[in-house]
């Protein structure tokens, strides 16, 4: 008698499985597609910076001291910057932070005003299946320091103005590099030609250089999906190009190089350089252009 009970038992198990291995396939599939699109519209922006680091960086001043040992103080300052700011800062803390799936400095900006009254405007917290990280914290898990945060900005409204002006300043600052960017890359990069074509005119530089930003920009309207399907190849292929022309040049020239690593190169590039070195960081800074993006474009 137990015998058809026995059979729809283990059909609802197969039924079970079968809808977890297709939801697990879903997801993966998922995961692929934004991890390709992210190729596009993320790591545009911090794959070309290295067109135009170097040279930003070697000017003014700095541009009497290009010997080796400041050649490798330069490379191991990208490198330490690429890994606390992009790797460190936002791919394991500020990532975590995000406001209902949503990035953006408005939206770590949203989540102060949710579980706290920083905000212009009295706001209730309000939860979300999909929060971020920080919607299950409660008032129990908070130290003496957080609480204190809190009730200085509740008792102080121009702290909280404050706040509001910082963020609308992050948030123009992003889009004034989300516009200059572009630009620098592009025009970076058509510069390139003049090692081909010595005797070509300025004008023509900047003149294909507005036409190709004209023609990027006009894509926009097509949405970030479109645009990272569309962008995506091609980064894929610079950043295997940039890699293999990089491994190769490393092995073939110099392969003492890999020593940038250490941050000893950094102290001994600013004990050469003095203030020339310190004024050059504003070039060094252009290494991470983009990595923002990682959590804005969310």
């Amino acid at each position: 008698c137990c015998f058809p009970i026995s059979i729809d038992v283990e059909k609802k198990i197969l039924e079970l499985s079968r809808a977890c291995v297709h939801n697990l396939q879903e997801f993966y599939k998922s995961t692929l597609c934004l991890a390709y699109q992210s190729l596009g519209v993320v790591y545009g922006d911090l794959s070309t910076s290295p067109i135009y680091v170097y040279k930003s960086t070697f000017s003014g001043r700095l541009r009497l001291f290009e010997e080796d040992h400041e050649i490798l103080g330069v490379l191991s300052l990208i490198i330490w910057t690429l890994t606390l700011i992009s790797l460190c800062k936002y791919v394991i803390f500020v990532l975590s932070a995000d406001d209902k799936g949503e990035g953006g400095t408005f939206a770590l900006y949203a989540l102060l005003c949710r579980h706290s009254s920083m905000g212009l405007l009295h706001t209730f917290q309000v939860g979300h299946p999909h929060g971020s990280l920080y919607d299950d914290v409660n008032s129990s898990g908070e130290n003496k320091s957080s609480l204190a945060i809190k009730a200085f900005f509740e008792k102080h409204q121009s702290s909280r103005v404050l706040l509001l002006l910082v963020v609308l300043l992050g948030t123009s600052m992003v889009i004034g590099d989300g516009i200059l960017t572009p630009t620098m890359s592009v025009l970076s990069a058509v510069s390139g030609l003049k090692i081909k074509v010595p005797h070509l005119n300025e004008y023509y530089t900047v003149s294909t250089a507005c036409i190709i930003l004209m023609i990027l920009f006009s894509l926009q309207h097509y949405g970030t999906r479109s645009v990272g399907f569309l962008f995506a190849p091609i980064m894929v292929a610079w950043l295997l190009c940039l890699a293999g022309v990089g491994l190769y040049n490393v092995v073939h020239w110099n392969p003492q190089v890999i020593r940038a690593v250490s941050p000893y190169y950094i102290y001994n590039f600013f004990q050469i350089t003095g203030k020339a070195g310190w004024s050059s960081l504003g070039g060094v800074v252009l290494s991470i252009t983009g990595a923002e993006a990682m959590f804005a474009d969310l």
